[in-house]
């Protein structure tokens, strides 16, 4: 995880003994992570799928096979308001094309290559699902699928 990944929760200054001051900052995680078995390590518990996704070992660490068309999606619990992070990590990619949808939200920029993938969506109440949907044929893997919420920490 990265340092960006933290914001600045509170500072505060200790006065030492022979006249120092020390400057203390507090970083906290700004995002909560909402997915359940995103990294696919073992299975595709969690998660809702058509017929042409299938979990594969992927050389150990897991993973999504995608061969055709279909969506996969996962409902997290509670209506979506606000700003997400929407992280997709692929690799093996072939063909294909995927949106990203999210509390009823399609982020206008679609999947097309390998990589890490990374996504702003803001939702509103319409939803509860993050779902990625295959709209052309597609042949690839997908390694992560992870939704954080900003949680907005800066109280400086």
């Amino acid at each position: 995880m990265a340092i960006k990944d933290y914001g600045l929760f509170k500072t505060s200054t200790i006065k030492g003994e022979k006249g120092t001051d020390w400057n203390i900052e507090l970083y906290k995680k700004q995002y909560v992570t909402l997915t359940e078995n995103g990294q696919f390590t073992t299975n595709l518990n969690h998660w809702d799928f058509d017929v042409n996704f299938s979990w594969i070992s992927n050389g150990g660490i897991g993973g999504l096979e995608i061969s055709g068309g279909g969506d996969i999606n996962q409902d997290l619990g509670n209506d979506l308001v606000g700003t997400f992070f929407v992280r997709v990590v692929v690799s093996n990619y072939s063909s294909g094309l995927i949106s990203i949808h999210l509390g009823g939200q399609v982020h206008p920029t679609g999947i097309q290559s390998n990589g890490v993938h990374e996504f702003q969506i803001t939702a509103g109440i319409v939803g509860n699902l993050i779902k990625l949907d295959c709209t052309i044929g597609c042949d690839m893997v997908i390694d992560q699928i992870s939704v954080s919420q900003y949680q907005g920490y800066n109280y400086s």
